[in-house]
C-alpha cells in the first residue's frame, strides 16, 4: 500500500529528484515538508527511499568533495557523504518551506552516470525546471508537480 502524506509527518522522509541538467538531489522533508505525490504514491514506509541512503553510501565512491551552505548539514553525517557522491542535498525549513540547499557537490553525479538498480530504487522524479547547481531553495509546490 502507498505511504500516506499522514505517516509521514513528523517523521524524517526523504526523496530523490533529477533536475534540468540530469544532476541528482537527495531531499529531506524534515518531517513537515512537501513530497511529491508521486513520491509517496511510488513507495511504503518500509521500502521509502530513507531506507537506501546507507547502501547508497555503501556503493557509490566518492567522485569529488563538497561544500556546505546555509544551515549546513547539523548532525546529519550521511548529508556530507552524499555531497562527496555527487549528490545535492536540499532540506526543509521548519515550519513552512522552503526546500534550502544544504550540500553542493564539487562534483555533481548525473542520474545516467548510476547502475539502474540503484537509480530504480531511488525512484527520482524529474524536475526539469531548473538546475541544482543554481536553486539555492525551492518550495515543494514550486516544482510543478502534486504535492501533499
Amino acid at each position: 500500500m502507498p505511504t500516506s502524506r499522514q505517516e509521514t509527518l513528523g517523521k524524517e522522509f526523504d526523496w530523490f529528484a533529477i533536475d534540468s541538467a540530469g544532476e541528482l538531489a537527495a531531499c529531506s522533508s524534515a518531517g513537515w515538508g512537501e513530497i511529491p505525490a508521486i513520491v509517496l504514491q511510488q513507495c511504503t514506509l518500509a521500502d521509502s527511499p530513507i531506507q537506501h541512503i546507507d547502501r547508497l553510501i555503501a556503493v557509490m565512491p566518492e567522485i569529488g568533495s563538497h561544500r556546505a551552505e546555509g544551515r549546513g548539514p547539523g548532525k546529519c553525517w550521511e548529508w556530507p557523504l552524499l555531497g562527496n557522491r555527487g549528490l545535492y542535498v536540499y532540506d526543509w525549513k521548519h515550519w513552512h518551506g522552503p526546500y534550502e540547499r544544504i550540500i553542493v557537490p564539487t562534483v555533481p553525479m548525473r542520474a545516467d552516470a548510476l547502475c539502474s538498480e540503484i537509480l530504480a530504487s531511488l525512484r527520482p522524479v524529474t524536475v526539469s525546471q531548473f538546475a541544482f547547481a543554481c536553486c539555492r531553495s525551492f518550495p515543494g509546490a514550486g516544482l510543478g508537480l502534486p504535492v501533499v
